[in-house]
């Protein structure tokens, strides 16, 4: 019993530090519009080796955190690489 506890604490601290990373990730793309003065943003992500990979991996919940904000996000997907485009 002691090591299921144990676990679902293991567990329970990844699931915190995915939704920490969501948020921080969010903020960036949101604080680099605001910054640039710009309407939108690109940027692109790939399951690959020397690209991002937690980033490709979680942008579709950073998409939806951005939808939540008020944010438009939208996407291609070519040759493995998701082209993402975020606008207000």
């Amino acid at each position: 019993m002691f090591l299921n506890f144990k676990r679902m604490n293991s567990i329970q601290e990844l699931k915190q530090k995915k939704a920490e990373y969501i948020q921080q990730k969010a903020d960036e793309i949101q604080a680099s519009m605001v910054n640039s003065n710009h309407l939108t943003y690109k940027l692109s992500t790939c399951d690959y080796s020397g690209w991002d990979i937690e980033l490709h991996r979680n942008f579709k919940d950073i998409s939806h955190e951005l939808e939540i904000r008020g944010f438009k996000v939208t996407y291609t997907v070519n040759h493995g690489v998701y082209d993402w485009v975020i606008s207000l």
